[in-house]
């Protein structure tokens, strides 16, 4: 399909923190069946003005536009640091902490030009000379180029259509009977043991859910102490996207102590469930499964079509889901020299972690650093 295609690619965060670009930025995400949470405004100045300070990133925000359809691609620059080989990655906005990165699109777009689209990507921005990088990532895409490369990641998205059934207690009792029936048993148990309480922090209630959040992270944390986030990621989420409307924080308490805790996100009639934990003493209560209860019930509630398990295809998804959804993915590397070594660099480092653990590589890491610097400074070309 041929288009003519005009393309602009912001580079500078000004440009990009700018009210006028918000504003544009914002009605393109009025199209209901195109735009997902993760490119919303709030959560990406979130997400940007967190990984400003802790990671060095450049903002490459490509707005492509063709007989009336809009559409916008944040990428960003990423500079990798020691541990990494001082890789320079071109990846989505949001990346790795977001799951999509569909671009955003104002307008109908058929599947043609969305393959055009993605040429376009290609040509202009992967091959361009002025954007340098190392490797190119464009990840968690469901809309893709079949004809130029794309591969499926291997990851599903779990999802319940809950437009399938005419409200919750009919889909509560199309689950599975063994699997329904412990969850009422191990609601009754909790409530036999105190009050139990589900509440859900409104968007005008941002102090409060602050301060809900250090005992939610301290939880998440001990079940999941590998899984990195930004310093302060989770409060600008929550003081940004709350008072949009756009954040889920919800806790469940048993006599007024929180005991589980849900962060997610609610968009465009469709909820993402992100960040769950709960108190391990609590376990054996299977408080996860009833906090999923309460959410999918208060899912009903609001008129959410679709409540989204985001990626991965654990087990306990699948109790929950009648549906789900691949993603895609477009990587290149550069074939320039320097990129080349520090790509391989990057191999010897995995092959470091993988035999000897992160425990070995303080001892190496000034040697790595200069050794990679210097090569960096010599063949940067």
């Amino acid at each position: 399909m041929s288009l003519s295609w005009k393309l602009s690619i912001h580079k500078r965060w000004d440009e990009v923190d700018a009210p006028s670009f918000t504003e544009q930025w914002l009605k393109l995400m009025e199209n209901p069946s195109q735009a997902h949470v993760f490119f919303h405004p709030a959560l990406l100045s979130a997400w940007a003005g967190t990984c400003r300070s802790s990671r060095q990133i450049e903002p490459v925000y490509c707005i492509a536009e063709a007989e009336g359809v809009t559409f916008f691609l944040p990428l960003v620059l990423w500079n990798r640091n020691w541990k990494n080989a001082f890789v320079r990655m071109l990846v989505p906005a949001g990346y790795p902490d977001f799951d999509y990165h569909d671009p955003v699109v104002g307008g109908e777009a058929s599947k043609e030009m969305v393959d055009s689209f993605w040429e376009l990507i290609r040509v202009e921005v992967l091959e361009n000379p002025e954007i340098r990088f190392d490797k190119a990532l464009l990840c968690g895409m469901h809309y893709y180029a079949e004809k130029q490369g794309w591969r499926a990641e291997g990851e599903v998205c779990p999802y319940v259509d809950l437009t399938r059934h005419a409200d919750f207690p009919a889909f509560f009792g199309s689950l599975r009977k063994s699997f329904r029936k412990d969850i009422e048993r191990q609601q009754k148990r909790l409530s036999e043991a105190g009050l139990l309480r589900f509440r859900v922090f409104e968007p005008h209630e941002s102090i409060k859910a602050l301060a809900a959040l250090p005992a939610f992270l301290d939880a998440h944390k001990r079940k999941w102490p590998n899984a990195f986030k930004p310093e302060g990621f989770h409060e600008r989420i929550v003081l940004e996207a709350l008072p949009e409307g756009i954040l889920h924080f919800s806790e469940m308490q048993l006599d007024s102590k929180p005991i589980s805790w849900h962060l997610g996100f609610s968009y465009n009639q469709r909820f993402y469930y992100y960040m769950p934990a709960f108190l391990e003493e609590y376990g054996v209560y299977s408080p996860g499964k009833i906090h999923l209860s309460f959410l999918l019930e208060d899912a009903y509630r609001k008129g959410i079509g679709i409540f989204d398990f985001l990626r991965g295809d654990e087990e306990y998804k699948k109790e929950w889901a009648n549906g789900e959804s691949p993603l895609y993915s477009y990587a290149v590397q550069t074939d320039r020299l320097a990129g080349r070594m520090r790509l391989s660099a990057v191999n010897v480092l995995m092959e470091v972690k993988k035999r000897f653990g992160m425990v070995f590589l303080p001892y190496v890491s000034d040697a790595w650093s200069e050794l990679l610097l210097s090569i960096t400074t010599l063949l940067w070309v």
